[in-house]
């Protein structure tokens, strides 16, 4: 089995820079663990969520602030721990509903299959079975995906669902 050389990265308290350079650290894992492109998606899903959170809400875009992603493989999961320079939250009293609130949160925790704050809310664990995901959680996580943006993007989804039927006609 191929192993990854680097377990973490420490990214810039710039959202659009962080997801740049978090980009290929992410794909070095999913290739490294072989995760499949519906399932890559879960991940990249999760952890650019997570990432923005710390960026915009933890370290509150402070340049001077970072933020840390670690992977901890075991146990057929991968565990991505992401942690700012920031105050932390009261993780205990947060709304974890689709109510553009906590949209963020929401998605993690629809997502992955364990979620978890850490250092006072400053580090969230987000993990993900990836060894035993079966089809019914893996169309549950699409439904939960579909459902949200039909929510956030009803435009967009319909030019996708009659951009499929259109498709579907040429065939």
């Amino acid at each position: 089995m191929k192993m990854l050389s680097t377990t973490h990265i420490t990214l810039p308290s710039n959202t659009e820079e962080a997801l740049i350079q978090f980009d290929p650290f992410l794909d070095r894992i999913c290739d490294v663990y072989n995760i499949n492109n519906s399932y890559y998606s879960t991940l990249k899903v999760s952890l650019t969520e997570a990432i923005k959170n710390a960026v915009e809400h933890g370290n509150h875009k402070n340049t001077f602030k970072y933020v840390q992603v670690d992977l901890e493989q075991s146990n057929g999961g991968l565990t991505f721990t992401v942690t700012d320079e920031g105050d932390g939250f009261d993780w205990e009293n947060i709304h974890l509903e689709p109510d553009h609130t906590a949209t963020g949160l929401y998605l993690i925790r629809a997502l992955s299959d364990e979620m978890m704050w850490n250092n006072e809310g400053r580090s969230i664990k987000i993990t993900f079975y990836v060894s035993s995901i079966n089809y019914d959680h893996a169309v549950l996580r699409q439904n939960i995906l579909q459902n949200y943006f039909k929510e956030i993007h009803p435009t967009a989804t319909h030019a996708n669902e009659q951009q499929r039927k259109n498709q579907n006609i040429r065939q």
